[in-house]
């Protein structure tokens, strides 16, 4: 809700409260049973982007490696 505000997107009205609430519970029971891909969780209660870089470049690095690796299967 704090990022929320900060934003001050007229886009993205303040939500409830409960509503963000409800709509986290329906992510965490998705992604339970979700087993198609890697799934990688970042935790950003208490990290700031903006003023701590180091924390995104972590967060870029950390997908870019997921996203690197490349396969081909070749029939021919």
């Amino acid at each position: 809700m704090q990022r929320i505000r900060k934003r001050a997107r007229n886009m993205e009205p303040v939500s409830r409260w409960d509503y963000l609430c409800l709509l986290e519970s329906f992510y965490d029971e998705w992604l339970l049973s979700f087993d198609l891909c890697p799934v990688l969780t970042i935790h950003t209660d208490d990290v700031d982007f903006v003023n701590q870089p180091m924390a995104l470049e972590l967060v870029v690095e950390r997908i870019q490696e997921k996203l690197g690796g490349k396969e081909e299967i070749d029939f021919q």
